[in-house]
């Protein structure tokens, strides 16, 4: 099962660029990474300072092996509990370049994420762009409330009655994602806040959701003007990865 995932990932990064190693530790270059014949960069914003930390090594080695050999720019924003947050730039050798380093931060915040995106618009330029959103997710349901969080919609002004969490998992089920959280801080992110973060003078071509529960009306209209296409799921995604 986790082959035909692997398969899957190289057939996306292969279709998400044809549309248009080791972490070298120099720091990035002052100058934008320009090439003319390059159509699309592509950032994966991972926050992973959370229990998903081990998942996202692991799909950052699987994006790094299917980007050999394709044509564009892959920047992954990375931030791993335990792991100073960077900006990378997967190379189609395999290899990956730091191209900045961060003070410990906040990676559900949107100021963050609004950070990243600019970061990567200015270091790699492209004609067009692709955002990958990886993280836990909870679609919908308001990210800054303390009670969503720990007891779902039964407490607080606007309370609606549930008592607990909204659902239980199965013990025995694969572990999954749902987006914006930040362990260290105890912090998510809103779906209205994080449209904000990413929307711009051009819509992205793009928003690929690496979570849980992110496709639905409610999500959908707050991104109406921040990308032309959604790709998402209305159910778990397994946390080997999109």
């Amino acid at each position: 099962m986790r082959n035909l995932y692997r398969i899957f990932s190289v057939v996306l990064l292969t279709l998400v660029f044809c549309a248009c190693g080791k972490d070298d530790p120099s720091p990035g270059p002052d100058e934008p990474i320009v090439d003319s014949t390059i159509r699309r960069t592509v950032l994966v914003y991972m926050a992973a300072d959370n229990n998903l930390y081990d998942n996202a090594w692991e799909n950052l080695s699987d994006m790094t092996k299917g980007m050999k050999g394709v044509k564009g720019n892959l920047v992954v924003y990375l931030d791993v509990r335990g792991e100073t947050p960077r900006l990378l730039k997967i190379e189609s050798d395999g290899g990956r370049r730091v191209l900045e380093t961060y003070e410990r931060e906040d990676s559900a915040s949107p100021e963050v994420l609004r950070k990243a995106l600019a970061r990567t618009k200015a270091l790699c330029p492209a004609p067009s762009y692709g955002l990958v959103l990886w993280s836990h997710g909870n679609g919908w349901i308001p990210g800054t409330s303390a009670d969503v969080m720990s007891s779902g919609l039964g407490s607080g002004e606007h309370g609606t009655g549930y008592e607990g969490t909204l659902w239980e998992k199965d013990p025995d089920a694969l572990p999954t994602k749902w987006f914006g959280q930040d362990a260290s801080t105890g912090s998510t992110m809103d779906i209205r806040d994080l449209a904000e973060a990413v929307s711009g003078e051009k819509p992205l071509d793009f928003i690929l959701f690496d979570a849980c529960f992110m496709s639905s009306i409610e999500v959908l209209y707050d991104l109406r003007h921040a990308a032309e296409y959604v790709v998402a799921s209305p159910a778990e995604i397994l946390a080997d990865g999109f």
